[in-house]
């Protein structure tokens, strides 16, 4: 079995799919945003199909869900051969027709589609909130329409405002809808589709789309020729960005990225994101090298992938931008034969700049627009808005503030006045002391900003009443090219490309930059050396204009310092170079190669490198080095490099040695100064590892690295980095599986100048998670743990609340202090359906607190049936199932304090964030249907850190479960329970609570017919708030009545009737707790539900809800739903 897994997800449907391999039973636990753990009874879960059945609840909340799964699906269909293509149809089966014969066209129908999923429509209406009407189509269709057209189909009219998590290697992306028709000749998409790459080099790209795609194959006679020709038309899901920083030491996360724009909150479309570092390609998973979260644009390292100073991070990806409708248009065209390819292609996107999206445009701001040119940014403008007094807005006022005898006029001051607070106002993160206003703490649904006056003149706030305007832009590129075997030993590649670049479509201003164009060529030529090897000698020559413009990059990922080039360096470039290599196959080859780089008008350089790598018998070796010399107006460079692995293979290890060396010194042409640019370092490693074949895997490895700084025109020994590795891989025995990875790192500083250490410390740290399974004596004791160890950074977050259509959301609004006002401190999690209409919203802040953190997972399941021989045995009859999982985050620079998961504890001013629950089950004749006994024990803390300070949950219960089954039609159970649940907030002290509970239920099932079930129960409850006075006590009883149809529906009506006797004012956060919305006295509910399959695969879902209080109007509603099945 798989370790354990998780994945976060919002609840839009009635049933969720988790995973594509079927589900541990009782492996599955569930939290919800804040990590607090969901109570079970609201969902259920189909093991064998990994699905999640939420109830309605659940609905629009965003839930994670940890498991473990199966190494297959259950109800999925394996076999060696596919027998349903065996064309026997209904007649007699000969093998020799599916062997030997063509498939005769009267034996396979005309078209065969398998249809899967639903169309529903409902109307819901009740007493208490408007009629709404819903509806959800989710069709998957694949197969045949005729003998020669296919279709494959995904339709939905589900809007899912998130993406997917990015936790796992693969994405499922659920808000993916299309129509594809295709056959040999022939593709068609209408939809969501992806536009890849066409032929060539300049034209490189990868786009997300929703619009239309054809793609055609016309075949000379002899098909030999080919000619391809695709054209799509489609409005853009994403704009594209790169997005480049170094590491922080010893911070594996998480970093946000940014968009083209400087924006700071952006969704980026899932899937469409490249991780590098250092020039290398990363993969997404936990069990690989990153996660993300499309969502929040959070990009965190897994312990694989330790993080130091000396990372290199580029992330290049799309990003969910609708300031403007984007449309785009794209043709390939491409010509194949056995000796050449000839290709056109063509690509032009462009914003609609008289269809704004979510940029609300004024004439003075298209006026400003067409004024700045290519200045994009001087777009700023004033973000404010006058509008109407609304309760659940933050709004100001504008006023004028005297301190110390000088007059700041127009001051925007947070206000709750309907008569002055008119100005809704927006405000941007300018950076530290560039702006006059901050983030502070307050109750308003919303973040609140404050004025705070200048220091001598110096700013010190950080956000200002201001936005970049985002300018409409026009991007074209044409490429032509050809790739032509000129004879058996030489090729020759061809492209030119055109491009236009409009920054700005509003303004005519700095338009002559606009066009640009490129070429680039390469003549290859192949020549046998020998029986096993050839020499490949190569020409290149590109010229690139300096007003060309590609649509995303296409050059190498780290071009720039290849070359030791400036990002914003602009002028025409010249690259020419050649190249001889002689190579045996990919593993073995040594070449040389030269290359000369112009950019006008001032930089030259030469660049001249070598590569080497082979094998001899058990010696290998990999030798890479360059020397770069380069010159512009002001400056000279040396930029020499190398790298080298040199490895030995023994009977069962391999062990080698690495070595790594760059030295770039920077010189100012006048006075030959080292310049501050310049850096030296050399890095030697030492490894062992054994041979890739084996089923158990380990690897150790040493690194040390020593850098060196210019300081007073030397170069200073400046730090030593000393990384230990180690890893492992135990999966010969399937009963003790161990995988891991262990990172320690010590950076020292190796100079005492306080002035050469400026922003410098030395740092100890440790990465590293270890996966454990274990299962003894024969699944007596099964046992899967995991431990992770990191550091990274803890956000703190804003939480607001956003209205929804009635009854679509998960919480309500009660105005606990009376002023009309919606205050953060006055929502609740909504115990009835017809008053949740609200959603959480959390907002991540600028403001970033260094962490070290730990998380540790374990469970553990012990059966002694699976090892005694007697399975009614005394011990036999006992099972215990327990689950614990802890993440925490805390300040403590102590890397032994921090490696222990159960130092810290969740009331320490050090503690950032504390998630941690703990489940226990022990059972005694579980399997017994005449009586058993089952004992739970369940506990859960969690610390969230937010703009105003931590919100703290507990919870712990004790709960004992007896069954006794009288007859065959009646059982018996009684629950007691026994419990707290405490809430802390340092921002609002007024909600806190520690309620004390007990209860005891009992419970009678009775079952006369096999369609019929009659459920009658009783509970009495006490809850005391023990830090306060407040007390309740319950009486309540119920009756429910489940009846199945024959095989077509059932029916499910319930009763309940309660009697609270609650001492204390009901509007309150305490109150709404204890009496989960319900009055003071007598309360009854009723619900009912019916389900009915009718014909042609037709499905009626009535449901009907009802309470009444002593002191309020019965409350009704009811919904009707019709759904076909298909």
């Amino acid at each position: 079995m798989d370790g354990r897994r998780s994945v976060s997800f919002y609840i839009f449907t009635d049933t969720v799919m988790i995973d594509t391999l079927s589900i541990v039973p009782g492996s599955v636990f569930l939290s919800d945003e804040s990590g607090n753990p969901v109570n079970d009874s609201l969902y259920r879960v189909d093991y064998s199909n990994a699905f999640l059945i939420p109830r309605q609840q659940l609905q629009s909340q965003r839930v994670t869900v940890h498991y473990s799964v199966f190494p297959l699906l259950f109800t999925g269909v394996h076999y060696r051969r596919d027998y349903s293509t065996y064309p026997f149809a209904g007649e007699k089966y000969y093998p020799g027709d599916y062997f030997f014969s063509s498939v005769p066209a009267a034996r396979m129908p005309e078209n065969s589609i398998i249809k899967n999923g639903n169309i529903s429509r409902g109307i819901t209406i009740g007493t208490n909130q408007n009629a709404s009407v819903t509806s959800n189509l989710n069709l998957q269709l694949s197969g045949r329409l005729s003998d020669d057209l296919n279709i494959t189909a995904v339709i939905s009219d589900n809007s899912v405002p998130v993406q997917p998590d990015g936790y796992t290697q693969q994405i499922q992306e659920f808000d993916k809808v299309f129509i594809q028709l295709y056959n040999e000749k022939m593709d068609l998409v209408f939809g969501d589709f992806e536009l890849n790459s066409p032929s060539g080099y300049f034209m490189q790209h990868h786009k997300k789309l929703l619009g239309a795609s054809g793609k055609t194959w016309f075949y000379s006679k002899e098909k030999k020729d080919t000619f391809i020709t695709s054209v799509s038309l489609a409005v853009s899901r994403g704009k594209f960005n790169r997005y480049s920083f170094t590491g922080i030491e010893g911070s594996q996360g998480p970093y946000r990225l940014t968009g083209a724009e400087n924006e700071l909150y952006i969704v980026i479309l899932a899937g469409s994101e490249r991780i590098y570092i250092n020039g290398e390609l990363l993969k997404r998973g936990e069990d690989n090298d990153y996660v993300i979260d499309y969502n929040t644009a959070e990009l965190t390292f897994m312990p694989r992938m330790p993080i130091t100073k000396d990372k290199r991070i580029i992330a290049e990806f799309q990003y969910s931008e609708q300031s403007y409708a984007r449309f785009l248009m794209h043709s390939a065209n491409e010509w194949r034969s056995p000796e050449q390819k000839i290709w056109l292609n063509l690509y032009t996107e462009e914003d609609s700049r008289n269809q704004t999206l979510q940029q609300d445009l004024k004439p003075e701001h298209i006026m400003r627009m067409a004024a700045i040119g290519d200045s994009l940014s001087r777009a700023i403008v004033p973000n404010i808005d006058t509008v109407a007094f609304e309760d659940d807005q933050v709004l100001y006022k504008q006023q004028n503030i005297n301190i110390d005898g000088i007059i700041y006029r127009g001051i925007f001051v947070q206000s709750t006045d309907p008569d002055s607070a008119i100005y809704r106002v927006g405000f941007s993160f300018v950076g530290e002391n560039n702006g006059n206003y901050i983030l502070i703490r307050s109750a308003a649904n919303g973040k609140v900003y404050q004025w705070v006056p200048p220091l001598n003149g110096i700013p010190q706030g950080n956000y200002e009443p201001a936005r970049l305007l985002v300018t409409p832009k026009r991007k074209q590129l044409l490429t032509i090219g050809t790739d032509t075997r000129l004879n058996h030993a030489t090729r020759c590649f061809f492209e030119a490309g055109v491009s236009n670049n409009d920054l700005n479509t509003f303004s005519r201003i700095n338009n002559g930059d606009n066009r640009g164009a490129a070429v680039n060529t390469v003549l290859t030529h192949t020549l046998p050396a020998g029986a096993r090897s050839h020499v490949v000698s190569k020409a290149s020559y590109m010229f690139i204009h300096k007003n060309f413009e590609a649509v995303e990059r296409f050059r190498s990922v780290e071009f720039e310092r290849d070359w030791n080039l400036a990002p914003a360096i602009s002028g025409e470039e010249h690259l020419a170079g050649v190249q001889l290599q002689i190579r045996r196959d990919s593993a073995q080859y040594a070449g040389m190669q030269t290359e000369y780089y112009r950019h006008n008008p001032f930089y030259t350089a030469i660049k001249n490198s070598a590569d080497l790598k082979g094998k001899i018998r058990r010696i290998g070796t990999d030798t890479r080095g360059s020397i770069l010399d380069t010159r512009d107006s002001m400056n000279t460079s040396r930029f020499t490099r190398h790298y080298s692995v040199l490895s030995y293979d023994f009977p069962f290890i391999t062990a080698g040695i690495t070595d790594e060396m760059e030295d770039n010194k920077w010189r100012a042409n006048s006075s030959d100064s080292l310049l501050p640019n310049s850096y030296f370092y050399n890095q030697y490693g030492v490894f062992i590892r054994n041979h890739d074949t084996a089923e158990n895997t380990f690897f150790a490895l040493y690194k040390n690295r020593q850098d060196f700084q210019p300081f007073r025109n030397r170069m200073i020994y400046g730090s030593l980095g000393e990384d230990y590795s180690a890893g492992a891989a135990l999966m010969k025995n399937r009963n003790h599986t161990v995988q891991s990875t262990v990172t320690y790192r010590r950076l020292k500083l190796m100079n005492d100048s306080a002035q050469f250490n400026t922003g410098r410390k030395q740092e100890n740290s440790a990465t590293g998670k270890i996966d454990h399974t274990v299962r003894f004596f024969s699944g007596l004791l099964s046992v899967n743990s995991t431990y992770i160890i990191g550091s990274g950074f803890e956000i703190k977050k804003s939480i607001s609340y956003l209205e929804v259509s009635p009854g679509q959301g998960i919480y309500t609004w009660n105005d606990y202090n009376s002023n009309g006002l919606k205050e953060v401190n006055e929502f609740e999690q909504s115990a009835f359906k017809d008053l949740a209409n609200y959603i959480r919203i959390y907002t991540p802040t600028n403001d970033y607190i260094k962490a070290f953190s730990n998380q540790f997972n374990q469970s553990y399941t012990i059966r002694p049936a699976q090892l005694l021989k007697r399975k009614e045995s005394f011990f036999a009859r006992f099972e215990d199932r327990f689950a614990y999982g802890l993440i925490k985050k805390n300040t403590v620079d102590d890397l032994g304090f921090n490696m222990n998961p159960f130092t810290q504890k969740i009331n320490d001013t050090s503690t950032l964030h504390i998630n941690s629950n703990y489940r226990n089950m022990l059972s005694f004749n579980k399997f017994n249907p005449a009586w058993g006994i089952d004992y739970l024990f369940q506990k859960g803390e969690n610390k969230l850190l937010l703009v105003n300070g931590f919100n703290v949950n507990h919870s712990l219960s004790n709960e004992l479960v007896a069954r006794i089954r009288f007859f065959k039609e009646l059982v018996y159970f009684n629950e007691a329970t026994v419990g707290f649940r405490k809430f802390t907030s340092e921002f609002f002290p007024a909600g806190n609570y520690n309620i004390a509970e007990q209860k005891d239920k009992n419970t009678l099932k009775y079952s006369p017919l096999l369609v019929l079930m009659i459920t009658g129960d009783y509970q009495y409850k006490e809850m005391r708030n023990t830090g306060s006075f407040e007390k309740l006590f319950e009486h309540s009883s119920s009756m429910e009545v489940k009846y199945s149809f024959s095989e077509n529906g059932n029916l499910l009506s319930r009763v309940s009737y309660l009697i609270l006797n609650y001492n204390s004012a009901e509007n309150t956060p305490v109150a709404y707790e204890m009496l989960q919305g319900l009055t003071d006295g007598h309360n009854i509910l009723w619900s009912m539900i019916l389900q009915k399959t009718l014909t042609g695969g037709l499905e009626l879902f009535l449901t009907y809800e009802g309470r009444k209080a002593a002191t309020m109007k019965p409350v009704h509603t009811g919904s009707i739903q019709v759904r076909a099945n298909f």
